[in-house]
């Protein structure tokens, strides 16, 4: 997603399965989302980085607020969560936990 995106709950992003990056979420080149108040990123799958969320180009930036959660997501790199070498990730408060990569960083 490019363009900014804030995200409140109580919620669950839920289900993504993708063949490629990204399952629950994926903030590409310049978009910037904000989960927070009780959102949870859950039960989300991709085939290579980024099962909860993925965080890749200049300019894109991802930051969990208030009583967030990225649990129980999977992929080949970075199960929860990853980021590129360009990408910006903030964790003010929440957790990321219970989650499985085949190769790195659960």
């Amino acid at each position: 997603m490019s363009g900014e995106l804030d995200v409140f709950g109580p919620g669950t992003i839920t289900g993504g399965n993708t063949s490629g990056s990204g399952g629950g979420l994926w903030v590409k080149r310049g978009g910037s989302v904000v989960l927070d108040e009780d959102v949870v990123v859950s039960g989300n799958h991709a085939k290579y980085t980024g099962g909860g969320v993925y965080v890749s180009g200049s300019n894109a930036s991802f930051s969990m607020m208030d009583g967030t959660s990225i649990t129980n997501n999977s992929a080949k790199n970075g199960g929860g969560l990853a980021q590129d070498s360009t990408g910006c990730l903030s964790v003010f408060s929440g957790s990321i936990s219970n989650n499985t990569a085949a190769n790195n960083g659960g």
